[in-house]
């Protein structure tokens, strides 16, 4: 929800993580574990388009990525 704030959003992504990471998929009667990627981001003041904000979420995504996948990273603006 728009309103939630960045650690609500984060305790949120990590438990969806976790319960795909924690059971794997029946798929052609094999077992099939599932991983996922998050990159969490919060308004802040230096934002003036949604873009910007998309654009924080997805860098995020790619810090996550970096670390080796299945996490959960959050955007911190620069100071």
């Amino acid at each position: 929800a728009p309103e939630t704030k960045v650690e609500g959003a984060r305790v949120l992504a990590e438990k969806v993580r976790r319960g795909l990471d924690d059971n794997p998929i029946e798929y052609a009667n094999a077992p099939v574990k599932v991983t996922c990627s998050f990159g969490v981001a919060q308004l802040s003041p230096g934002m003036r388009r949604p873009e910007d904000l998309y654009e924080a979420a997805d860098r995020a995504l790619y810090v996550s990525k970096g670390e080796g996948r299945n996490r959960v990273s959050v955007f911190t603006p620069s100071a």
